[in-house]
């Protein structure tokens, strides 16, 4: 009776375990999902970042509060530029109520990259409250206020940050953007100097301050920065269009033409060189082109100024 007892249980064992929709116990539940997520893993250190995305979404498709495959596949989505999938996964983390992952700090950086400047404000706030001595969360929220020209909220931060860390060159450059803004000119200059000494090859260093010695009219000293600028990023089409505009002040129209020409070669959509190449032509008596410089301008940015061919 015995014998037949035990040969009837271990048939029914055998049975249940084979069965092909059998769910999987809680603990293979999560070792299937930590074992996709460590493979995700691998793949985000090699920075195959579509690959890592895949064992990621495994992972979270057998354990949905997954918190770290949430953060690692947000990661991933911003290296791949979908910013938008991006910040679903730091939402997730955030509802977890896990804040020791950087979240915070990786969430306002897309939020800025996307225009959205009050969420990233907001983000930076929270890693100010969880890491108050960490200077880049001030750095981070200066750059976000000055993007919304709150240049006093923006100096209150980058001064913290420059009272923490006085080396750091971005809060210098920063700083200049700010005090360029208020066209506290000479205020911009020491700041973006300051910036060149620490890290002197920074493409926006030399960018911004030639920006800003054009608006004192020191435009020599405007096209060496410029020249130093296209030298760290040739491929700045904006950076050609200001050296233009420098070079035409100066009355050199030539190489104020060739500056424009390449800036609109690397970005046909760069309305400024469009603008100003038009400039030169109704100067040089190529009204036709003037027009077609203009309205080309006009369509890409219909708050430029005044047709230059009004009186044509």
């Amino acid at each position: 009776m015995i014998n037949s007892l035990t040969i009837v249980l271990t048939i029914a064992i055998a049975a249940f375990f084979s069965l092909p929709n059998q769910r999987a116990l809680p603990h293979e539940q999560h070792e299937n999902a930590e074992t996709h997520f460590m493979r995700g893993y691998a793949f985000y250190e090699k920075g195959d970042y579509r690959s890592a995305t895949g064992h990621f979404d495994n992972a979270i498709n057998m354990d949905m509060d997954h918190v770290q495959a949430h953060y690692y596949r947000g990661y991933s989505y911003a290296m791949l530029g979908d910013f938008d999938a991006a910040i679903r996964d730091y939402d997730k983390v955030v509802e977890l109520k896990r804040d020791g992952l950087n979240v915070y700090t990786n969430r306002g950086d897309i939020h800025l990259r996307k225009g959205n400047f009050d969420a990233a404000i907001n983000d930076f706030t929270k890693a100010v409250e969880l890491e108050p001595d960490n200077f880049e969360h001030y750095n981070k929220r200066g750059y976000a206020h000055s993007c919304k020209h709150d240049y006093d909220a923006a100096l209150n931060d980058l001064d913290k940050a420059v009272e923490m860390r006085p080396d750091d060159y971005y809060a210098y450059m920063i700083r200049g953007i700010v005090y360029s803004g208020k066209s506290d000119h000479d205020a911009a200059l020491l700041n973006y100097d300051r910036a060149a000494e620490l890290q002197p090859r920074h493409f926006l260093i030399y960018d911004g301050r030639g920006l800003v010695y054009a608006a004192k009219q020191d435009y020599d000293a405007a096209i060496r920065d410029y020249d130093r600028a296209i030298e760290l990023r040739p491929a700045s089409a904006r950076t050609y269009a200001y050296r233009g505009y420098a070079l035409a002040v100066k009355g050199d129209f030539l190489a104020a033409m060739r500056d424009y020409n390449k800036s609109i070669e690397l970005n046909p959509a760069q309305s400024e060189a469009h603008y100003h190449r038009g400039k030169i032509f109704y100067v040089t008596g190529n009204h036709g082109d003037a027009r077609r410089d203009y309205n080309i301008a006009l369509r890409l940015d219909p708050k430029l100024g005044r047709p230059y061919y009004e009186d044509m």
